[in-house]
């Protein structure tokens, strides 16, 4: 309501327990979202289809889409790249942001039906996993 416009009591009185309940119902959807998530992944792991194995695919690269979606939203919203930060509203970023997730999810699926992890993990195993060399005994 406060992002929408549609509440203009600034008042400390009204707006303090207005960002309160906006902060706390954030969370709680944040967590039903996930729960449903959750809820629908299982109830699909039987036989999963093709949006449960993208979706799939995007969790086991999770790191190289993250990484993935922090670039782009820099090269598009911030100022002295795209600026696009400025000029779209809510509901432009918003849409712009589920294109960039839904690119990502794709881009995983498409590493997994080729079989190739990564490129974010895969740097994070070399980096976690070095050989370790024999000590020279004395």
């Amino acid at each position: 309501m406060i992002d929408a416009r549609l509440w203009t009591d600034w008042s400390a009185a009204a707006a303090v327990p207005a960002y309160a309940l906006h902060s706390v119902t954030g969370i709680a959807g944040g967590l039903g979202y996930a729960a449903l998530t959750g809820l629908i992944a299982h109830h699909r792991a039987a036989a999963p289809g093709r949006v449960v194995t993208a979706l799939a695919a995007c969790g086991q690269r999770s790191l190289t889409c993250y990484l993935l979606q922090s670039v782009a939203f820099v090269a598009i919203f911030v100022p002295y790249t795209g600026a696009l930060g400025g000029r779209l509203g809510d509901a432009g970023a918003s849409a712009v942001a589920v294109g960039v997730w839904l690119a990502t999810v794709l881009l995983a699926d498409g590493m997994r039906r080729r079989g190739r992890r990564g490129p974010a993990e895969t740097l994070l195993r070399r980096l976690s996993y070095r050989p370790v060399r024999p000590r020279p005994q004395t």
